[in-house]
């Protein structure tokens, strides 16, 4: 339970900055302080940088909950910071559409067909966080399980091993 009040309050300062933030910018377009998006894009660019953040967090949190080990989350949570930051830079910067361009137009011959860059790392990415949610889902319930109360011990650690990982 202490995890998840860190996690929750970990998470309020990103999301409450970024509602403050999309809050000043619709009052400021409101009052005529902002007429163009040239305008804002120092704002825009703390709200990429605090979603970012954000982001981050909340898949820092979903990885403490679902993974056990210290070291494997370790290294997923500097994954997701670099990666997070990364596309956030690019972003930024203006760059990320070239990017995605480039990674859509490199095909890798597999056979008689063609992949793209994009769709391996779509398909890569779309894999690692089903399969994070499948861990964190089989984690939660098996937490909810083992604190049955009505329910015998024998059977919650018969339940927990015939239906958890090998």
């Amino acid at each position: 339970m202490l995890h998840f009040h860190r996690g929750r309050a970990a998470l309020a300062f990103p999301a409450t900055a970024l509602l403050l933030m999309w809050i000043g910018e619709r009052v400021l377009r409101a009052v005529g302080l902002i007429a163009s998006a040239a305008d804002a894009r120092l704002l825009r660019l703390a709200m990429a940088l605090v979603g970012a953040l954000a982001l981050v967090r909340l898949l820092v949190y979903g990885l403490r909950r679902a993974l056990l080990s210290v070291a494997l989350i370790a290294a997923f949570e500097r994954a997701i910071v670099l990666t997070a930051w990364t596309v956030c830079a690019l972003y930024v910067t203006g760059v990320l559409s070239d990017v995605t361009a480039w990674l859509e137009a490199t095909q890798i011959p597999l056979g008689k067909t063609t992949v793209s860059l994009w769709a391996v790392f779509t398909a890569v990415t779309t894999t690692l966080v089903s399969l994070l949610v499948a861990m964190w889902l089989g984690s939660l319930i098996e937490s909810r399980l083992m604190a049955t109360p009505g329910l015998d011990r024998n059977f919650r650690v018969f339940w927990g091993e015939s239906c958890g990982p090998s």
